[in-house]
């Protein structure tokens, strides 16, 4: 590849000059064994997010490349746009506001080179809350194996977050990546080139921001739209089982349903649970219990949470 670099580390940003720098040096600081550039999409930002991001090419020259924006165009083609000048042989991303953690870049790079079947690989990530940094978990608290497929992205989602993710350049299509839905479409897209890797480390932290309850309501059904207008797309290509598909709409309804119920939304709830059940695919021990009750959603509320905190509790000791 050009230059001789064998990784392109794209950062998306737009207004973050607080958590913007820690971004960058989270990357400098990794121990790598081979030649590397960050490219920075800045979304024609406000603040000095740029003044910022200059200072940064100017002292390391050579390492930094920088795509700007005269007006707002959106994360999605933002990304799209930052990878149109990636030089490496693969690519690593990172959020502007999240961070890597030490190994990260060497491990992930290890194993593509180790696993030539893989077109993607991803990690664990530890969650914060935006501001104070307390510990909200794993982004993954399940046992993900270290080799799946795409058939195994299609019918449980976005297992890892995109800021842990690393990719061979061979696996964007020629066209580029659809920007009309998000990151579950990546991975999605990725993975028609290759198996799905997976390293059960956490190798980096993702900021969780704050939001009200009607801020999150109509986060979940943008989020909602997305992941159906994926599995359309999806559908679209042909090589999936009604069967496979089926069980992966249930699977999107289905969570729709629980965050909504969880966030005391009702109708889209009561919609979305017997959508879930529409082909009579089992998702989960909750389901039937949901949909025979879903006219009763005030008590279902509370049921739900005192199951959460059962769980919880069980966890804890054991």
């Amino acid at each position: 590849m050009n230059e001789n670099i064998k990784l392109s580390v794209t950062v998306v940003t737009y207004n973050q000059p607080d958590f913007l720098i820690e971004a960058l040096e989270s990357i400098l600081s990794q121990k790598v064994n081979f030649k590397y550039e960050i490219v920075v999409g800045d979304d024609a930002s406000t603040d000095n997010n740029l003044e910022i991001l200059n200072s940064y090419q100017q002292k390391y020259p050579g390492i930094f490349s920088l795509v700007t924006h005269t007006h707002n165009v959106g994360p999605y083609q933002n990304f799209h746009d930052t990878l149109l000048v990636c030089k490496g042989e693969y690519i690593a991303h990172l959020d502007g506001d999240d961070r890597m953690l030490p190994g990260r870049l060497q491990k992930q790079m290890d194993f593509l080179e180790a696993h030539p079947e893989c077109a993607i690989v991803g990690h664990n990530l530890r969650l914060f809350e935006h501001y104070s940094g307390k510990d909200m978990g794993l982004f993954s608290d399940k046992p993900i194996p270290e080799i799946t497929t795409d058939k195994d992205l299609l019918i449980k989602g976005t297992y890892f977050g995109h800021s842990s993710k690393m990719y061979r350049k061979s696996s964007i299509p020629p066209e580029g990546f659809d920007i009309n839905a998000g990151d579950w479409l990546f991975h999605l897209t990725n993975a028609q080139y290759g198996k799905v890797g997976y390293i059960d480390e956490v190798l980096g932290e993702y900021r969780k921001h704050p939001g009200g309850i009607s801020v999150g309501i109509a986060n979940m059904q943008k989020q909602l739209n997305i992941q159906l207008y994926t599995l359309g797309k999806m559908n679209s290509l042909g090589k999936y089982s009604t069967d496979l598909m089926n069980l992966a709409y249930a699977r999107v309804y289905y969570s729709f349903a629980w965050d909504s119920l969880l966030k005391k939304s009702y109708q889209p709830f009561q919609e979305a649970i017997v959508k879930s059940y529409e082909n009579k695919i089992k998702i989960s021990g909750m389901q039937k219990w949901l949909i025979l009750f879903r006219r009763y959603p005030g008590i279902l509320v509370h049921l739900v949470r005192f199951k959460i905190y059962l769980s919880g509790l069980i966890n804890k000791f054991r």
